[in-house]
């Protein structure tokens, strides 16, 4: 692929709710969980299936859209495309796109967007349904319609900021974000935009989580503590998207660039939708291909952004990998998901985070999960570290055996 400028980054996690905030947050190796209480019918529900309940969650309860979305707009806005906006246009501002004026002019054609999300909608949904299965069909409320559907927030960042370029949004698992970053870069290269705002986003609510605990693929821990260890993710929510365009546009307007993408791939394993697929062979395989889009060779990779979420499997299946690409190395790696969960947006997070280290030429301290084993070539940071050149190699991985890789460098 032909290289991107990143000239934008906007994020809102568990861990704050600005990019420069989330690499601070980072830095002083803060943790994003939270104790979330289920609704007692859900709870209720679990126990008599003898499934104790798991309430921690990387949730995002302390964002203001207000200087981000008119209060009156916002009314038909649900959680997740209020944090989709307000990222999109933190990142446009970022990018030099985004003025007290608003939007420049030649961007409204333009710009394209582009979201990848595990969940986004869910939450809209099980309110209106439940409105209209427990009451009638009268009770159901209408704002929440709109919202039921997965491309809602990519809708909405169109809508409130008068775009009229390509929309897309892809539902898909936690591995989603490499997608959206693939098709984006294959949608400047077709001329189908200019521009481009892609990245991931997602919501949390009790039903997800009752149902992922069923699925006894959360880790618990009692609610005083924190579950660093045991096997097992745990959800997330937030919005992180980025400014993708060409490295010439970057440098006509005098923009400069975050970072720069250089490659990214996607593959998969056959397995079942909602179970991981440990396969260190596939995974391998997506991560030289990444390499290979972006002309590289593993000895000109200097760091690597690690996908531990705390499935032991999959944390396990990471480290074969790493060891047969990187023999002999001794790599720094850098994690976001031991800070703030696993879903589709942490995805895009690691990606954030890895632009943002590369431009500053330093790493934030490794917080991921506690169960792999990590191969000699592997250095997880214990603290701030300084970069010592070359790109950054990011790891993706989702349910349903699905990988992802993308390169990113100064």
């Amino acid at each position: 692929m032909k290289p991107l400028a990143i000239t934008g980054i906007g994020s809102i996690s568990p861990l704050a709710v600005e990019p420069e905030g989330l690499l601070a947050a980072l830095d002083a190796q803060r943790n994003g969980l939270r104790c979330c209480e289920l609704e007692a019918e859900l709870e209720a529900v679990l126990r008599a299936g003898q499934v104790d309940p798991v309430v921690w969650a990387g949730r995002v309860l302390d964002f203001d859209y207000r200087p981000y979305i008119h209060p009156m707009k916002a009314r038909r806005l649900d959680h997740t495309s209020r944090m989709a906006v307000g990222a999109a246009r933190q990142a446009l501002t970022g990018a030099g796109l985004d003025g007290e004026e608003g939007l420049d002019g030649r961007m409204v054609d333009g710009l394209g967007v582009m979201i990848g999300t595990s969940s986004a909608g869910s939450g809209p949904l099980a309110l209106f349904l439940d409105a209209l299965f427990r009451q009638s069909p009268e009770a159901a409320p209408p704002f929440e319609f709109p919202n039921t559907v997965a491309n809602a927030p990519a809708g909405h960042i169109s809508l409130q900021l008068g775009l009229r370029g390509a929309n897309s949004t892809l539902s898909h698992s936690e591995a989603v974000v490499a997608q959206t970053l693939l098709f984006g870069a294959m949608m400047i290269e077709e001329g189908r935009c200019s521009h481009l705002l892609a990245g991931a986003c997602d919501e949390w609510n009790g039903y997800y989580q009752a149902g992922y605990c069923q699925l006894g693929a959360l880790r618990s821990a009692p609610q005083s503590s924190i579950p660093t260890a045991g096997d097992g993710m745990l959800l997330s929510e937030g919005a992180t998207l980025l400014v993708l365009e060409p490295a010439a546009s970057a440098t006509a307007r005098g923009a400069r660039a975050v970072a720069t993408l250089r490659g990214v791939a996607v593959g998969s394993a056959p397995g079942e939708p909602f179970r991981w697929v440990a396969d260190a062979d596939r995974l391998e395989g997506v991560l030289r291909q990444a390499l290979e889009g972006a002309c590289m060779t593993p000895g000109e990779i200097g760091s690597v952004m690690l996908a531990a979420n705390g499935v032991r499997a999959m944390e396990a299946a990471e480290a074969q990998a790493l060891s047969r690409l990187f023999a002999g190395r001794h790599l720094l790696a850098g994690g976001v998901k031991g800070a703030l969960g696993e879903r589709a947006v942490s995805g895009a997070v690691s990606v954030a985070v890895a632009a943002l280290a590369q431009q500053r030429g330093q790493l934030p301290p490794f917080a991921g999960g506690t169960n792999a084993a990590w191969p000699d070539c592997i250095v997880p940071a214990e603290r701030v570290t300084p970069l010592a050149g070359g790109a950054t190699l990011v790891v993706l991985y989702g349910s349903g055996g699905n990988y992802g890789a993308v390169v990113v460098d100064r």
